[in-house]
């Protein structure tokens, strides 16, 4: 009987081994780049704000040192990826555009249905970007894109970080090789909670983040196509910076 148990456990670690390396490099990946712009950034802190830049510099080392982890532990080369990004790009795009639009109706009904709580409960005073925007946790954002927006370079980087670098970045890591290797040991609901939790836990508005990734894990598992979650990825980001902009803007 315990050898019996010992045996599932010993295959359920194995099964279990690669997505656990994945974790690891990733958190490795990112504390190095952490580190690494924290240095390269140090001497300017006195003169101006660069955390913009540092964000932006640790992302791209994040993505190049995971990457190449992850080529040399898993075998995943350049190529693959390119053409995976390159096959039928109008179809990608025209998925990744529904799934975009199915995301959107449900902010709409979010947005209407939060504003329709505060006015029922009394606390909805007429500004409900200031309300709900706090309410869902989106003011850390907000404040982030004031900072960039006064700044062409900042906002410029912003954008390419947001709208470009995190989309394959996030998508390479999270959904084609995290969220992948966990089907393998997880059903459906198992692997989309805990890759999403994951990426929650490297972003800062942790309740939005588990959302937006389990319906890019969900987009995943339906479609199996990591161009059309990148596309997705990014039109949601940049929706983000839109409707960061309308409130900025409002306030």
């Amino acid at each position: 009987m315990n050898t019996c148990v010992w045996d599932k456990a010993c295959r359920y670690c194995k099964r279990l081994l690669p997505a656990v390396k994945l974790l690891l490099l990733w958190l490795a990946a990112n504390v190095l780049a952490a580190i690494i712009s924290g240095i390269v950034f140090a001497p300017f802190r006195p003169y101006e704000n660069f955390e913009e830049y540092s964000l932006f510099l640790g992302q791209l080392l994040t993505g190049f040192m995971f990457f190449f982890f992850a080529s040399t532990a898993f075998g995943v080369t350049l190529k693959e990826l390119v053409v995976l990004s390159w096959k039928d790009k109008l179809k990608s795009l025209k998925i990744a555009l529904k799934y975009f639009y199915i995301y959107l109706g449900f902010f709409i009904l979010l947005l209407g249905a939060a504003t329709g709580v505060l006015t029922m409960l009394d606390n909805f005073s007429g500004e409900w970007n200031s309300e709900i925007i706090n309410g869902i946790g989106l003011s850390k954002d907000l404040l982030r894109f004031q900072h960039a927006y006064l700044s062409f370079p900042k906002f410029a980087v912003l954008f390419l970080g947001s709208c470009v670098f995190a989309p394959v970045i996030e998508e390479f890591f999270y959904r084609f090789m995290l969220f992948v290797e966990l089907r393998k040991v997880y059903k459906l609901t198992g692997s989309l909670v805990f890759s999403s939790l994951v990426f929650a836990s490297f972003h800062g508005n942790i309740v939005l983040a588990f959302i937006s990734g389990a319906y890019f894990a969900y987009v995943y598992e339906k479609e199996k196509s990591l161009p059309v979650n990148i596309v997705l990825h990014a039109l949601m980001n940049l929706f983000g910076l839109m409707l960061m902009g309308i409130i900025y803007h409002m306030r």
